[in-house]
């Protein structure tokens, strides 16, 4: 995804998009306020509308988009697809239906992030998952310890009620999941652009991966496929939590799904000086929000934001 660049949108009532049709994928341009401005095909637009974040990534081979779970809270397809899919994959740590998945949803949408790849009619279904929360630890996984001692006390036993009090330096990575398919490299392209819409008051970002009995801190990185994925995207093993991931008693009944290890590894990203998230490749990102930590608009600017209303855009198509 190098040489891209990233476009920060404010929709407003005067704002509108005008898609057209490239290589056989959506070609996305735009109209902003009471100007326009042309942007090209393959480059990677970061969208705000009324607190949303989302990431269009066109110049892939692949063109997808990463979102939050907060643009689907009301779709209850989408949601039990979802939770199913979840179910299959990590058992008694996934929604047990489809009350639940809302529950999720409701209560920690911006913190779980989506993939969706577009396709000839548009975007498609929900591809993957990213699961993530916050937590004031300075990239310490003793310190995510003395706070969440399982992996249950972070979802607040499914319910989510956690998420509302979330704030912190250290994101935590709980759980990734594919979808069906999975050659389209859902996982590294999920994980990588949820990491570059993390605000930047994230430093360092913490996974959950469970790894079988035997495996320590001392084991090679490259011996395990979960582990292996996060070593080769440019984190490092810095804690061990064995039974982090043992079911509640009230699920312990539960089918195991796919992903049944109980012992963690905390594999920990870390965010450079510069804002690069260190071994992680992204856009060279001009600008990037994320929805717990929008920035009001200065009062002078949303008057010349109120100026502008009163112009009639163009309706002019932009010029390729």
């Amino acid at each position: 995804m190098k040489g891209q660049a990233l476009h920060l949108l404010e929709h407003s009532r005067d704002a509108f998009t005008y898609v057209r049709r490239a290589r056989g994928y959506p070609r996305l341009a735009a109209l902003v306020g009471a100007g326009s401005a042309a942007v090209a095909v393959g480059t990677v637009y970061v969208m705000r509308h009324q607190g949303r974040v989302y990431a269009d990534v066109l110049d892939d081979e692949h063109p997808y988009r990463v979102s939050t779970l907060d643009d689907l809270k009301d779709d209850d397809a989408a949601l039990e697809s979802i939770q199913q899919e979840l179910l299959a994959e990590w058992g008694p740590f996934a929604p047990r239906d489809l009350e639940e998945m809302r529950r999720m949803a409701r209560n920690a949408g911006r913190f779980v992030y989506t993939i969706r790849f577009f396709e000839e009619a548009g975007l498609g279904p929900v591809e993957g998952l990213l699961q993530t929360g916050l937590v004031e630890a300075g990239g310490d996984p003793q310190r995510l310890l003395a706070i969440y001692p399982t992996f249950d006390a972070i979802t607040g036993g499914g319910t989510w009620d956690t998420a509302a009090t979330m704030r912190g330096d250290t994101a935590i990575l709980l759980q990734i999941t594919a979808f069906g398919d999975r050659s389209r490299g859902v996982g590294s392209r999920l994980r990588d652009a949820a990491l570059y819409l993390l605000p930047p008051s994230v430093r360092f970002a913490l996974t959950t991966t469970p790894v079988p009995d035997g495996f320590t801190l001392a084991s090679d990185p490259e011996s395990v496929p979960p582990v292996r994925f996060h070593y080769r995207g440019g984190a490092l093993p810095a804690g061990f939590a064995a039974g982090f991931k043992v079911p509640a008693v009230e699920r312990a009944g539960w089918p195991a799904g796919r992903q049944a290890n109980h012992d963690v590894v905390f594999m920990r990203y870390t965010r450079l000086e510069n804002g690069e998230w260190e071994g992680v490749a992204h856009p060279p990102l001009r600008l990037r929000h994320h929805a717990l930590e929008l920035p009001l608009r200065p009062a002078p600017l949303r008057a010349a934001i109120r100026r502008l209303r009163r112009r009639e855009p163009s309706r002019e198509p932009i010029a390729a």
